[in-house]
């Protein structure tokens, strides 16, 4: 005997769970950082950002953690995604907790962990402004 297939859910249920338990994961990777020349093409101007969507109902402590190529990592930069907002990320991201910032050079490789206390979504993109303009934006890695 076979069970009758579950109900599916409405979207006032799936907001819901969103709402009660987040969407997402809490630990994202981003392999490919690199902090670009902050020229200007057009109305545009070079920078990279740290996307962080919460949809849960209640605020997002975000740990974030800065791997380099030639030195220890920052671990620890801390900041705070409201209850079902975004966030827009710019380097530093935030602050140690000694509330200094850490350095992110200009045109170098490093990578980015972000540890959260709630599920959330995680994207990263930059704007290259030399020599030319060019646009990349990824999501971020998250385990299962």
């Amino acid at each position: 005997m076979s069970l009758p297939a579950p109900e599916p859910a409405s979207v006032a249920d799936l907001a819901g769970r969103d709402l009660d338990a987040g969407a997402g994961r809490q630990v994202w990777y981003i392999p490919d950082a690199d902090l670009p020349w902050p020229d200007s093409y057009g109305p545009f101007q070079g920078h990279e950002s740290l996307l962080i969507f919460n949809v849960a109902g209640r605020d997002a402590e975000i740990l974030i953690d800065l791997y380099w190529t030639d030195r220890d990592p920052v671990l620890g930069v801390r900041a705070r995604v409201p209850a079902q907002r975004i966030a827009c990320l710019h380097p530093p991201y935030g602050r140690l907790a000694d509330g200094s910032q850490p350095e992110v050079p200009v045109r170098t490789q490093y990578a980015i962990r972000v540890r959260s206390s709630v599920p959330v979504v995680c994207q990263y993109g930059r704007i290259e402004c030399r020599p030319a303009f060019g646009m990349y934006t990824t999501m971020g890695w998250a385990c299962a």
